[in-house]
């Protein structure tokens, strides 16, 4: 027989409070902004019918970076729109998390945003100048 919590989160409703757990960062948010992108790995994780159960307190837990996830909870409720601070350095990580939340439409943003603010490129980049031609690499020390 299904425990009262199981049977509960099975008949919730979309608009229902959920609360997470997301390695170790806890946020509070509906079900309908999760599931706002019907292809998306959220949307998955808290359908009605295949989702995950509430862990021991009443919290949903996702194994994955846990600062990180409140820029994807803020872009599936502002509407689409990424919202960064200014100084932002964890390009790498946002990418690989929209990556794994299947994203595609935050991927994108992402890049632009990058581009924008100059952050396209990578630690090593920034550390040697490098120029890419085909399948070779040119690569000048940058007066270090």
């Amino acid at each position: 027989m299904a425990s009262p919590l199981a049977v509960a989160a099975l008949t919730s409703t979309v608009d229902d409070p959920m609360n997470l757990n997301v390695g170790g960062s806890f946020y509070d948010t509906v079900r309908s902004t999760l599931t706002r992108y019907p292809k998306s790995k959220l949307a998955l994780m808290f359908s009605k019918d295949d989702g995950l159960l509430p862990f021991r307190d009443d919290r949903y837990f996702i194994d994955r970076d846990g600062p990180t996830f409140r820029y994807i909870l803020n872009f599936l409720r502002d509407q689409s729109k990424l919202r960064l601070p200014d100084g932002f350095k964890d390009w790498d990580i946002l990418m690989d998390e929209a990556d794994f939340y299947q994203l595609p439409q935050l991927k994108t943003l992402i890049a632009e945003e990058r581009t924008k603010r100059g952050e396209s490129r990578t630690k090593i980049e920034k550390n040697y100048n490098m120029t890419f031609t085909g399948n070779n690499l040119a690569q000048q020390n940058c007066g270090d």
